[in-house]
């Protein structure tokens, strides 16, 4: 194989699998726009975590084989999403130490790196 078709391939899985990842993405947002809404401003509540909801029945239905287009993307962006909640707790949370802060943060960091190396490196085929 050369360089030019290791490209091009990398190019259309990062094609492919980018549209899945903005999709999934925006339906958390969305879900996130709805609470705000709906006025919630307290960034500790339970209900934050809400809109991780549907993406984990997409990763169920996923899982099932009744979901095919999400394949392969949606763990990754749901381990991003709820990394990012959990740190989103935990810097609003005044009683916490900074060891729990450290630890969301290596979270987020470790489900990023998930999910750019799911992004770019997986072929559904």
């Amino acid at each position: 194989m050369t360089i030019m078709d290791s490209s091009q391939r990398f190019l259309v899985r990062n094609a492919a699998n980018s549209s899945k990842v903005a999709a999934l993405l925006l339906i958390a947002s969305v879900g996130w726009l709805s609470l705000d809404y709906a006025g919630l401003e307290d960034l500790t509540s339970p209900w934050v975590a809400l809109p991780l909801f549907p993406l984990g029945l997409i990763y169920i239905a996923e899982r099932l084989g009744k979901f095919r287009w999400f394949v392969g993307m949606t763990l990754p962006c749901l381990c991003v999403l709820t990394a990012s909640v959990v740190m989103t707790w935990v810097v609003n949370t005044k009683s916490l130490p900074t060891v729990a802060l450290a630890c969301s943060a290596v979270g987020v960091i470790a489900a990023c790196g998930f999910l750019m190396v799911r992004l770019f490196t997986f072929s559904p085929d």
